[in-house]
C-alpha cells in the first residue's frame, strides 16, 4: 500500500509548481477550524476532534487558529510569527488507543509559546489529523494538509509506525522533517528509505537487547516467538531472532499469523515451547491470549513477554472475536513481563528543559487530563509526545542562527521555508542530529539513525497493573545494563524462574553401586564357604557319610554352586561401572557361568534322586544296587551336551548386543521435567529365543525333580546314602525358581529391584544347598574327625552281609527270581511276535515271517550269561513259538511289565534256583502266602526249564 501511496505522491511532486504548492478544489478538502478556549473547557468538542473508524476521510483535518494557542492576552500579541507544524494522531481506533497523547503534545506547545528564550518573535501552532492508525488515511490527510494555504516547517507523528513510514516517504518529498512520539518500527531506521525521520520513542529493535540480556540472566538456552503479520513485528522479530542465533539462543518456532492465531498457538504448545516473545496489537493480543487459556498455556512452567504500550486494562475491552471472558483472558496473561520505553524519566526531582520536573509534568498532564474529562485515558506516551514537541521547538530555535550565519543561507529566517526548500530541511537535520536536552522522558539525543536511545522499562502484571521490575541502560557497560534494584521484585508462579523448555532427563536405570558391592561380598563369602565344603569332601573321602555319597559328584555340585555365585557377584555389573562398551561381554560371561553352573550343581543333584527313583520302580536290591558311577554321569552329560548346543549355538551365531529401552516417562509438572527411564540389555535379536530355551529345558528339569523327589522321600540306599537331603535341596531350588523366574521378567523394567530379588533368591539357593547338603554329613562326623583314616568305609557286600538278616536275604533273592522271570516271559512274548529276528541287532523291517534289511551283529538277549564253549542261544521262527496250551499258560505269555533285569538265567540254572529257594525257604518256615508265591515261581521256573529244552 505505500508503493501505491509514493506513486500518488510523485504524481504530485511532478504536477506541482516551484513552491510545491497544489492548488486543489476546496470541496475535496474539509478544513474546521476549533478554538482552544472551547477545546479546555468542553470535553466533547475534544472527543468530536478524535472521530472513530467511521468518519468519513474530510472529516480528517483539525487546524487551530494562530492566535488561540496561547492566553488571550498573549493571542493579540501580533508581533509573533506563527510556525505552523502538522501532527498525526491515531485517536480512537480498532488497534490502538493514543487519546491520551494529544493533550500532552498541547500542553508542551503552551509551554514552549510561555518561554521568552524559546522561538523568540514566533509562535508555534499545532494543525493535526486522525489517521485511525490507517496507512491510507494517514496519507491522505498529509496530501490535504500539503495541499492547504497553509506551509508546515516539520511534521509530529505519527503514533502507528504502519501511518509514520509511508508518511515519512512522502514527506521527504515535501522536504518536511518527521519526528515521531510513538512510531517504534525498527525498519524506519533505514535512513535510505527514510532520510529524514527521527523518533523520541526508542523503536522495538532497542528492545531486542532488553530482551537478550534477560535471557541471558535468566540462563534460558530455548525461545520461541510470535507475532502479527505486520512490518512492525516482522522487522523486530527478524532482528531479535538474528541477535538470538548470533548468542547460541535456541528459537523452538518462530510462528507469525494474520487473522487468527489458534494455530500458531498450539504450534507453539506442541514445540513445548515455555518462554514465548509475542508482537502483536491489542486486539490481536487478546485473541491469542484467549487461545492461551484454551490450550493451558500459562502459570508458573510459561513466561510471556509482550509489548508494553497496550493500554490501561486492554484485557477488559469487549471483544466480539472472543469467546473469552476477561477473567479468563486475566488469568492466562497475569505474570506477563513487558519490555517498554520508560514513561518518565527516573530522575523524577531533576529539572528538565522545560522548567518542569518530570513528577510536575506529570501532575500538569494529569490535571489537563482531568479537566477534558479523560483521566481514564492517560497514556505512557504523552510525555514522549511532550518531548517530540520540545525536540521541534528546540530545533527550530537553534536553526534560526543557523540560518543567519550559513554562507549559502545567508539572512533566511524560520517563516521563509518552503516545500521545495531542500537546505532549510538540511539545517534542520544536522540541528537535530547533535540536539542534546533534558527531557521529561529521559536524556532525548539521536543517532545517526534518527533514533533515541532512551531506557526501557521491564514490566510485569501484577494485580492487575503493570509494575517495573527492572530498568535496562543502554549506554551502560555490559555488566551495569540489566538494573532489577530500581522497582518491585518478579513475582514468579511457581516461586522460582520456569525452565526454557521442558526438561527432558535420559535417565539410564541403573544399579547402586552399594548393591553390586554388597552382593559382591556376599558371592564371595559363598565361593568361600564353598571351598570349605570341598576341602571338606576331599579330606573324608573315605568316611561313610561322604564315599556312600557319590563324593565325585559332590565335587561337581560345589563347583556348580561356585559358579552360580560367580554370576551373583557379576550379576550387579552395568554399563554405569564397566561402560557400555564392555557391557555385551560380561553378559556373555553370565550366559555361560548361570546355566552351566545351575548344570552341575542341581544336575548332580537330580541325577542322583533319578537314579534313586529307578531303583525303586525296578526293585532293585537297595543294599547291593551295583555302581552309581556311570548312570548319574550319563544324565549330567546329558543336561551339560543340552545346555552347551544351546550356548554355543546362541553366542557364536547369534552374539549378544546391547539395547536400550525407553520406558515410560515420568513427568515432574512442579519442576517441569520429563525423565526417561532407559534400561540397558543384552538380549537383542534372538537372544530371547535361547534364554526361553534355557528356561523352558531348566524348568522341566526342576519339575521333574520335583515328583522324583516325591516319590523317593522314603526310600533309603545304603551306597547313596544323601537322596533324602537331596530330595529337600530340590524342593528348595525349585521353590526359588519358581519365585525367581516369573519376577525376573515381571520387574525387568526396575534394574536395581530386579537385581535385588535375583541375587538374593540365587544366592540363597546355593547356601541352602550346601547346607543342606553337607550339614548332615558334619553332624554324622561330629566328635570323629580325629578318625579320618582309621575308620574307613565298608563295601556294599560287607555292609550288606553284615547288617542284613537271613529272611530279608531270601526276600532279596526272590526278587531276584521274579525279575529273571518277567524277564523271560518279555523275552519270549518278543521271539513270538517277531520270530528269529528278535534276538538279531540292526536295522530292517519284518513283514510276514521275512526280514528286511541288514543286521549288525548278534543277539543281545541271551549272548551275556553264556558261559565259553556253550552252544549259542539261536533265533526262532514264528512257528518254533508255536506252544500247546498244556505247556504255557496265558498269564505266563503275555506282555512283558515294565520291570528290566540285566541278565538272563538259562532254563537248568533257573530249575537249579527253584530247587534251592525251596529248600531255603523250608528251613525257615514260610508263611501260606508265602508258599504261594513259591509255588508260582516254581511253576513259572517249569515253564522255563521246558522252553529252554526246546
Amino acid at each position: 500500500m505505500a508503493a501505491i501511496y509514493l506513486i500518488i505522491q510523485t504524481l504530485f511532486v511532478i504536477s506541482t509548481s516551484a513552491q510545491s504548492t497544489l492548488e486543489v478544489p476546496t470541496d475535496s478538502i474539509s478544513l474546521f477550524t476549533t478554538d482552544w478556549n472551547d477545546v479546555t473547557t468542553s470535553t466533547g468538542e475534544l472527543n468530536d476532534l478524535l472521530p472513530d473508524t467511521n468518519t468519513t476521510m474530510s472529516n480528517l483535518m483539525v487546524t487551530s487558529p494562530k492566535q488561540t494557542t496561547l492566553a488571550p492576552s498573549e493571542a493579540d500579541d501580533n508581533d509573533n510569527v506563527t510556525l505552523n507544524i502538522v501532527g498525526f494522531f491515531p485517536g480512537k481506533s480498532n488497534v490502538i488507543s493514543m487519546e491520551g497523547v494529544l493533550p500532552a503534545c498541547q500542553l508542551a506547545l503552551d509551554h514552549v509559546n510561555s518561554r521568552d528564550d524559546i522561538l523568540p518573535g514566533y509562535f508555534l501552532n499545532l494543525d493535526y489529523g486522525n489517521t485511525q492508525c490507517n496507512p491510507g488515511y494517514g496519507t491522505k490527510v498529509l496530501f490535504e494538509f500539503i495541499n492547504s494555504n497553509t506551509t508546515y516547517l516539520i511534521v509530529l507523528g505519527a503514533g502507528c509506525s504502519g501511518v509514520a513510514q509511508p508518511i515519512s516517504m512522502a514527506a521527504n518529498l515535501w522536504n518536511l522533517v518527521q519526528m515521531s512520539y510513538g512510531a517504534s518500527n525498527p525498519a524506519l531506521s533505514n535512513r535510505n528509505r527514510y532520510p529524514s525521520f527521527y523518533r523520541t520513542y526508542a523503536p522495538d529493535s532497542l528492545y531486542n537487547y532488553a530482551r537478550l540480556d534477560i535471557i541471558k540472566y535468566f540462563n534460558w538456552t530455548k525461545v520461541a516467538t510470535l507475532h502479527e503479520n505486520q512490518e512492525l513485528f516482522s522487522s523486530t522479530i527478524n532482528d531479535l531472532s538474528s541477535k538470538l542465533r548470533d548468542n547460541g539462543i535456541e528459537i523452538l518456532t518462530s510462528e507469525s499469523f494474520t487473522v487468527d492465531p489458534s494455530e500458531q498457538v498450539k504450534n507453539l504448545k506442541e514445540k513445548n515451547a515455555r518462554i514465548i516473545f509475542g508482537n502483536f496489537y491489542e486486539d490481536m493480543a487478546r485473541q491469542v491470549f484467549c487461545e492461551v487459556y484454551k490450550q493451558k498455556m500459562y502459570g508458573k512452567h510459561y513466561v510471556w513477554f509482550i509489548l508494553g504500550w497496550y493500554t490501561h486494562n486492554w484485557w477488559t475491552v469487549e471483544d466480539p472475536n472472543i469467546d473469552c471472558t476477561p477473567e479468563q483472558l486475566y488469568e492466562a496473561i497475569d505474570g506477563y513481563l513487558a519490555t517498554e520505553n520508560i514513561d518518565l524519566s527516573i530522575y523524577r526531582d531533576q529539572t528538565t528543559s522545560s522548567g518542569f520536573t518530570p513528577d510536575e509534568y506529570q501532575a500538569l498532564y494529569e490535571e489537563r487530563m482531568a479537566s477534558l474529562g479523560q483521566s481514564d485515558n492517560i497514556d505512557t506516551k504523552a510525555a514522549y509526545c511532550y518531548d517530540a514537541v520540545w525536540s521541534i521547538a528546540l530545533t527550530l530555535n537553534e536553526s534560526i542562527e543557523t540560518l543567519k550565519t550559513e554562507p549559502n543561507l545567508t539572512n533566511r529566517r524560520l517563516e521563509e521555508f518552503t516545500y521545495a526548500d531542500e537546505k532549510m530541511k538540511q539545517v534542520f537535520i544536522d540541528t537535530l542530529n547533535t540536539l542534546q536536552f533534558e527531557g521529561v522522558s529521559g536524556p532525548v539525543s539521536f543517532n545517526d539513525k534518527g533514533d533515541r536511545e532512551g531506557l526501557i522499562n521491564i514490566e510485569q502484571l501484577q494485580d492487575g497493573k503493570e509494575v517495573v521490575v527492572g530498568i535496562y541502560f543502554p549506554q551502560m557497560p555490559e555488566s551495569d545494563k540489566l538494573r532489577w534494584d530500581m522497582g518491585k521484585d518478579i513475582i514468579w508462579k511457581g516461586g522460582k524462574p520456569p525452565k526454557d523448555a521442558t526438561v527432558v532427563i535420559e535417565e539410564y536405570q541403573r544399579i547402586p553401586i552399594l548393591y553390586v558391592m554388597v552382593f559382591a561380598g556376599l558371592a564371595g563369602g559363598g565361593i568361600l564357604l564353598a571351598l570349605g565344603f570341598l576341602i571338606f569332601t576331599l579330606v573324608y573321602w573315605n568316611r561313610t557319610c561322604i564315599s556312600k555319597a557319590a563324593p565325585g559328584y559332590l565335587i561337581i555340585l560345589i563347583l556348580g554352586i561356585m559358579l552360580v555365585y560367580v554370576t551373583v557377584g557379576i550379576l550387579g555389573l552395568d554399563a554405569g561401572i564397566i561402560g557400555q562398551q564392555h557391557l555385551t561381554k560380561i553378559c556373555t560371561i553370565r550366559a555361560w557361568t548361570l546355566p552351566l553352573g545351575f548344570t552341575l550343581s542341581y544336575g548332580t543333584i537330580f541325577s542322583k534322586v533319578y537314579r534313586a527313583h529307578k531303583l525303586f520302580t525296578t526293585k532293585a536290591n537297595l543294599w547291593k544296587p551295583g555302581p552309581h558311577t556311570l548312570p548319574i554321569l550319563g544324565r549330567l552329560m546329558v543336561f551339560l551336551l543340552v545346555d552347551l548346543t544351546i550356548l554355543v549355538v546362541w553366542i557364536i551365531k547369534f552374539p549378544m548386543e546391547l539395547s536400550v529401552e525407553n520406558q515410560k516417562t515420568i513427568v515432574d509438572e512442579d519442576n517441569n521435567i520429563e525423565i526417561i527411564p532407559r534400561i540397558e540389555y543384552c538380549d537383542k535379536g534372538k537372544s530371547i529365543y535361547f534364554i526361553a530355551a534355557l528356561m523352558v529345558f531348566h524348568g522341566l528339569q526342576l519339575l521333574l525333580g520335583a515328583f522324583l523327589s516325591y516319590e523317593t522321600r522314603e526310600v533309603k540306599i545304603p551306597s547313596l546314602n544323601d537322596v533324602f537331603f537331596n530330595g529337600i535341596a530340590t524342593y528348595t531350588i525349585v521353590t526359588l525358581s519358581i519365585i525367581c523366574a516369573p519376577l525376573s521378567f515381571i520387574i525387568n523394567n526396575k534394574p536395581d529391584i530386579a537385581f535385588l530379588i535375583e541375587a538374593s533368591l540365587i544366592w540363597a539357593a546355593c547356601t541352602l544347598t550346601l547346607f543342606i547338603i553337607f550339614v548332615p554329613k558334619l553332624l554324622h562326623l561330629r566328635g570323629s574327625f580325629h578318625e579320618r583314616k582309621t575308620s574307613l568305609s565298608k563295601s556294599d557286600d560287607q555292609v550288606y552281609e553284615e547288617e542284613v538278616d537271613e529272611e530279608t536275604k531270601l526276600r532279596h533273592k526272590l526278587d531276584e527270581v521274579e525279575r529273571e522271570i518277567e524277564r523271560v516271559k518279555r523275552e519270549i512274548y518278543r521271539r513270538r511276535k517277531f520270530g528269529r529276528y528278535a534276538t538279531m541287532r540292526g536295522c530292517g523291517l519284518w513283514f510276514f515271517g521275512h526280514h528286511l534289511g541288514c543286521t549288525c551283529g548278534k543277539s543281545d538277549s541271551y549272548d551275556v550269561d553264556r558261559e565259553e564253549g556253550e552252544e549259542e542261544f539261536g533265533a526262532y521262527t514264528n512257528k518254533s513259538f508255536d506252544l500247546t496250551e498244556g505247556t504255557t499258560s496265558d498269564h505266563a505269555l503275555a506282555a512283558p511289565s515294565t520291570s528290566s533285569t540285566k541278565a538272563p538265567v538259562k532254563g537248568v540254572e533257573a530249575a537249579e534256583m527253584k530247587h534251592i529257594v525251596v529248600e531255603e525257604i523250608s528251613q525257615v518256615s514260610p508263611s501260606d502266602k508265602e508258599m504261594t508265591t513259591m509255588t508260582s515261581i516254581a511253576e513259572a521256573s517249569e515253564v522255563e526249564v521246558s522252553v529252554s529244552e526246546n
